[in-house]
């Protein structure tokens, strides 16, 4: 099953964003550590927690006042564990000009300022703020009138000290630099470069690869831009920081740092140029980041001068793939779940916000300008899983923006996960799950059985052989560690997991149904029967604890002090550890489908189609959920107060709704599964859900995700067209098709025996089988004309298809064939690789090779003569691969060139994105090439295809795997 990588530490110690003020105070807060490795960033979907106009999340601070601000458990950070969240702070509007000061709560407050403001013009900064003990930060109006601010959340830090490459270490806050008093530095001249030891002093060690700093132009004598790089290299043709004319301006910058330590500051104005600099943290240096580290990069224009023209209120798409493969040291950082960017707005007529964003649009903003005024800021973004994201303007007509690609953030690389249905075969299907961590997981069956999966973050490698622990059907299961499990069925007992094995059978209501079982520690759960009785468990036996005269059905216990149950009434009751409280009714005459809480004073219910939440003192009135279903919602799980999904069992719906802490919104993650008998989400990432013929594992609140039907038969081709659309086909000729990470199986072709498949787009395949051939519309496959006999090639792209059989060639534009020249090789043909109509390349046997111009072939020169060929893969008319003699070789345009340190035991074919990335089969399995070595990845023979760099899918027998 596929399952998310499981969020990491972060930063050990608090983090100040330094501005225009006096000299850096510090600040530190201890948190636990939750991972093994810190400074790793999360981030999240963008979302306003703080908007003093509408009195949202805090008052107006006055002149010289402050106030305070909840972070932990708003705007998706969790409630616990952060040391620090990344924000755009926005001074909206203000009688006089001042700064903003940032910083966590119950620390002093700094001399500094975070965002410096003029009178009565909205300004907008990125800072980077330590959250206080409580969980709140603090922010100061050093301005004398009072000032309305916005505070929209980004990003995360959780608390941590490990020393990941790529992972993020703050520093006390040390102003290197302040020219307007002749500190480190005179003011900049025109043109002018400022040359900084940024590593090996300040306590950033020699070696970090980026330093962080807040930087300012103050009242600069001429409009420009501020550009940062490491000393000794280039100077690239991008800007991290546009001033205008006399406007003093503020931004955060990650800087690469040269291997001597030092980074340069040039000015690209006409005038002289007073800074400001304040290091406030640095990236630990290595090859190959973890999950969540940064990587920086040779700064890349995604969209350059004079900008993207973007209409008022419209959204445009920014691509990364221009910026595909992105490489550090040589290595490629498969998986990027966000990037750093800088967004700067060219100088409009208007005045306007723009935001940058991924998924759901959130009413958020990154960049505030002003008429005339050039202005830019830097953004961490997510990405979506196309590599792509989303640019929105509010101003009242067409303005122009440019985006700078300053690094990512690493989101894993090539690791495989199973992603079949794992059925415990007793032919009942599987009834409930309950998955207490990303690692952990115990599922139940109709037929008494039980089985439990473990693993590592990133995979479960471990799955146990059902066991028969009970005589009848287990209804559900409960499990508050992965070292304790209690599972009852319909006759009236309970079975407990102890980290081994499972028990005999427990007497806990003989003859009764029990339908829900919910515990909060090993010695504490409560369960129901049909008939409304609820019954305790103290880590011994069970006894009758309250009898509801109401089917009782929603029953969910945090803690061994807190339960909540449901009933059929639409009354729910609170368990404080010794007695229950009288019913209360938060539903009218509407049933209680489920309940599920994530902790005693953050708890859910659902109703048909709506949802009431408990926040440990009342309930607030229903919501509606809009699953655009008249079915019950009886399927819910909250993995943190801020993380609900909610969907739907025993139906054929497909969507879920996911409880962002204020508002219900669409899940990036569909179920993909008909009939869903169960749902468990460990935290706010990972959810995993079942129904009759197995378990399935997804990212519920991440980009990637889907499920994958397991087969009978064994697959035996695949093709993808991108890293969300594959097709494969069993020995029967039966279809899976992947849709956006959701697969289905589709009638296949009237004739059986396809040996060959093909697919240009995903509304376009072709199937040869022995003396036939069939073709896909997207919808339905039907008969096509016959093409080559005994065809043994077959390549299509979004218009047409190459055929190539013993002897002939020919070329099928979706509805007849047209028979051409056939390639001039002296041996068998091998396999053919077509990216248009006009460029395929065929190879034979013997290694030999021509290439197709949509006229005519022509011989391409052979990288020697007379070896073992294997597949020939495509990605640009001036990029192939194909294994020649136990070797990757690359086809650059004109000839071939083998691909250094690339040989690979055994290895029979391999597919290349780029010089830096080849994935390639043996019967030992999959293995990965990084741009040094191979490294097997996936132990099992399995036919591969990679539609994109770091995006691959396999297949091997009845299973299914996603690498990424």
């Amino acid at each position: 099953m596929q399952i998310s990588r499981q969020r990491v530490a972060a930063v050990a110690t608090a983090v100040m964003v330094v501005g225009l003020g006096g000299a850096a105070a510090s600040s530190s807060a201890s948190a636990a550590v939750l991972g093994s490795s810190g400074g790793s960033y999360v981030p999240v979907q963008p979302a306003r927690i703080v908007d003093t106009r509408s009195r949202l999340g805090a008052r107006t601070p006055s002149g010289h006042g402050t106030v305070r601000i909840a972070i932990d458990g708003h705007g998706g950070v969790p409630a616990s564990g952060v040391e620090a969240v990344a924000v755009t702070l926005t001074a909206e509007s203000s009688g006089a000009g001042g700064n903003l000061t940032a910083y966590a709560d119950g620390t002093a407050r700094p001399g500094t300022s975070t965002l410096d403001f003029s009178k009565a013009v909205a300004t907008a900064g990125a800072a980077v703020i330590a959250v206080g003990r409580d969980g709140d930060i603090d922010i100061h109006n050093g301005g004398s009138a009072a000032t309305t601010i916005r505070v929209d959340v980004s990003g995360y830090y959780l608390a941590g000290t490990g020393t990941q490459a790529g992972g993020y270490a703050p520093v006390t806050p040390t102003r290197l630099v302040d020219t307007r008093i002749g500190k480190g530095a005179r003011p900049l001249t025109a043109h002018g470069t400022l040359r900084l030891t940024a590593a090996g002093a300040h306590s950033v060690p020699a070696g970090a690869s980026t330093v962080v700093m807040t930087v300012a132009a103050a009242t600069p004598a001429n409009s420009g831009h501020l550009v940062a790089f490491a000393d000794g290299t280039a100077r690239p043709s991008v800007n991290e920081l546009a001033f205008t004319k006399g406007v003093t301006r503020t931004n955060l910058l990650m800087a690469p740092v040269a291997a001597n330590g030092k980074v340069d500051l040039y000015n690209d104005s006409s005038g002289a140029l007073n800074l400001v600099v304040d290091i406030v943290g640095y990236v630990r240096t290595g090859s190959t980041p973890a999950v969540g580290g940064y990587v920086p990069i040779t700064p890349l224009t995604l969209i350059g001068p004079p900008g993207a023209a973007v209409a008022g209120g419209t959204v445009t798409d920014v691509s990364l793939r221009s910026a595909a493969p992105l490489v550090h040291n040589g290595v490629v950082d498969a998986g990027i779940s966000a990037v750093v960017v800088n967004l700067t707005e060219e100088s409009s007529d208007f005045s306007g916000a723009a935001r940058l964003y991924s998924g759901p649009a959130p009413s958020t903003s990154n960049l505030d300008f002003t008429a005339g005024r050039s202005v830019g800021d830097t953004v961490i973004v997510p990405v979506s899983a196309s590599s792509q994201f989303k640019l929105f303007s509010s101003a009242p007509d067409e303005t122009r923006f440019s985006i700078d690609l300053l690094g990512y953030i690493t989101g894993g690389r090539l690791t495989w996960t199973t992603s079949a249905g794992v059925d415990p075969q007793h032919g009942e299907g599987v009834t409930a799950i309950s998955c207490p961590t990303p690692h952990f997981c115990a599922a139940v069956d109709g037929s008494g059985s039980a089985l439990e999966f473990k693993g590592p973050a990133d995979r479960f490698a471990t799955i146990a052989r059902p066991q028969v622990v009970s005589a009848t059907r287990l209804s559900a299961v409960s499990c508050p560690t992965d070292q304790f499990c209690a599972a009852v069925d319909d006759g009236g007992y309970a079975t407990n997991w102890n980290g081994t094995a499972w028990s005999a059978p427990l007497a806990v209501d003989p003859g009764a149904a029990l339908s829900l079982v919910s515990c909060g520690s090993p010695t504490s759960c409560m369960a129901a029967t049909t008939t409304g009785v609820l019954l305790a468990f103290d880590g011994v036996g069970w006894s009758t604890s309250l009898t509801t005269g109401a089917r009782v059905t929603g029953l969910s216990c945090p803690t061994s002090s807190f339960c909540v149950a449901g009933d059929g009434s639409g009354r729910v009751r609170i368990f404080n550890g010794m007695t229950w409280a009288p019913a209360v009714n938060i539903a009218g005459s509407t049933a209680i489908q489920a309940v599920s809480c994530a902790s005693a004073a953050a708890c859910t219910a659902t109703t048909n189609r709506a949802a009431i939440q408990y926040n440990g003192t009342s309930w607030a009135s229903p919501v509606a959920v809009p699953l655009g279903s008249s079915t019950l919602l009886t399927l819910l799980s909250c993995g943190s107060p801020t993380f609900c999904v909610a969907g739907v069992i025993g139906d054929s719906v497909r969507e879920s709704e996911v409880w962002t802490g204020t508002t219900w919104e669409e899940s990036p993650f569909a179920f993909g599964l008909e009939q869903p008998t169960g749902l468990s989400c460990s935290d706010a990432d990972d959810c995993i859900v079942s129904n009759y013929d197995g378990v399935y594992g997804g990212r519920v609140g991440g980009l990637d995700g889907g499920t994958y039907n397991d087969r009978t038969n064994s697959m035996t081709t695949l093709s993808c067209v991108s890293s969300t659309w594959c097709m494969a086909l069993d020995n029967t000729g039966v279809v899976v098709v992947d849709h956006a990470g959701a697969w289905k199986v589709i009638p296949g072709p009237t004739n059986l025996g396809v040996t060959t498949l093909s697919c240009g787009s995903p509304t376009f395949c072709v199937g040869v089988g022995y003396n036939s051939y069939s073709v896909f519309n997207g919808v339905s496959w039907s008969a096509a004309a016959l093409g080559p006999t005994s065809t043994v090639a077959l390549s299509c792209e979004a218009t047409g298809c190459m055929a190539l059989g013993t002897t002939t060639a020919a070329w099928f534009n979706g509805t007849s064939w047209r028979t051409l020249p056939s390639p001039a090789l002296e041996e068998a043909y091998q396999s053919v690789s077509c990216v248009s109509a006009t460029f395929c390349l065929a190879m034979d046997s013997a290694s030999q090779s021509e290439r197709w111009t949509g006229s005519k072939w022509i011989v391409v020169t052979p990288p020697s003569s007379n070896q073992s060929a294997g597949r020939v893969s495509c990605v640009s008319i001036t990029f192939c691969s194909a294994v020649i003699n136990r070797a990757v070789q690359l086809f650059t345009g004109t000839g071939w060139h083998p691909l250094a340190n690339a040989a690979l035991s055994g290895v029979s074919t391999a597919q290349c994105t780029s010089s830096t990335f080849c994935v390639g089969s043996s019967f030992d399995g999959v293995s990965v090439y990084s741009g040094r070595q191979w490294a097997l990845t996936l132990p099992v023979d399995a036919i591969v295809d990679c539609p994109a760099a770091g995006r691959c899918i396999a297949v091997s027998g009845t299973s299914g795997f996603v690498g990424k």
